[in-house]
């Protein structure tokens, strides 16, 4: 008798309780840098629009522990990453936009949230390594992009999300 009431405990426990559920490994957001001045050279600044918006993503990511922050050398992207690096106290982390596959790699070995301020140029291409759907290319005049990559014991899943400022 006993062994038919270990049965049916290991069975009850087996099928009725609840499935685990996929806890994430980490979480990338990614966007592109603010608003940029345009000044005629290759490194503008943001404009004061462009400061909103990255106060803005900042205050978006306020409740996420980031881990990591990641920037290319531009001062728009650095500009872009600075509000949250200064709101979580993290040092910016700079990549080379240039080598996509290899910092791609390097983003899937960690874990946590990790913020990645890129270009419009790159960040859809680093969406797609991260196993994520950019949906379609950044235009040179959008700036609301925020793409959202978490992986678990699931797989990637992808989000774009928008960050709607009102123009003033």
């Amino acid at each position: 008798m006993f062994k038919n009431i270990t049965r049916s405990v290991l069975f009850c426990l087996i099928f009725f309780l609840p499935g685990k559920e996929a806890v994430a490994e980490n979480i990338i957001y990614l966007t592109r840098h603010a608003e940029k001045q345009v000044d005629g050279t290759k490194d503008p600044a943001l404009t004061e629009q462009g400061n909103r918006r990255a106060n803005f993503l900042a205050n978006l990511l306020r409740g996420e522990a980031i881990s990591h922050i990641f920037s290319s050398n531009y001062k728009r992207t650095l500009q872009t990453a600075k509000p949250s690096a200064n709101l979580v106290k993290l040092e910016i982390e700079q990549y080379n936009p240039g080598k996509q596959e290899e910092f791609s790699k390097l983003l899937k070995q960690l874990k946590g949230v990790i913020l990645v301020v890129g270009h419009s140029n790159t960040i859809p291409d680093l969406v797609s390594l991260l196993g994520g759907d950019p949906q379609g290319e950044i235009k040179d005049s959008e700036y609301d992009r925020l793409y959202k990559i978490t992986t678990d014991s699931k797989g990637v899943h992808s989000q774009l999300l928008r960050i709607n400022l009102e123009k003033k």
